[in-house]
């Protein structure tokens, strides 16, 4: 599976495409592509959407994890906590749940 890995380093943001794999029931990641900081990113992104190479089967693994990269993100800024705050409790069930 490909996907995008999000590396901090001294507070700044830098990027890579990352493929894993099993071998011998251990997860190896591999490193395709560094892509570098935000501004890097950008225009990394822009370049992959018209590059035909980049658009296959790894494009769909690479979308996928976009969901799963807001809802860290959700997950970092405690999105939840704000909902149960500013939303009121119905059916026992919390709005940030």
């Amino acid at each position: 599976m490909v996907y995008l890995r999000k590396h901090m380093r001294k507070g700044i943001a830098y990027y890579s495409v990352v493929e894993t794999s099993r071998k011998d029931g251990k997860v190896k990641q591999k490193i395709i592509c560094y892509i570098g900081n935000e501004k890097n990113y950008v225009s990394f992104m822009k370049e992959a959407i018209n590059s035909k190479d980049f658009l296959s089967a790894e494009l769909e693994n690479l979308s996928y994890s976009a969901p799963l990269e807001l809802l860290k993100l959700a997950n970092e800024i405690e999105i939840s906590k704000v909902f149960a705050n500013h939303f009121t409790k119905e059916w026992g069930v919390d709005a940030g749940v």
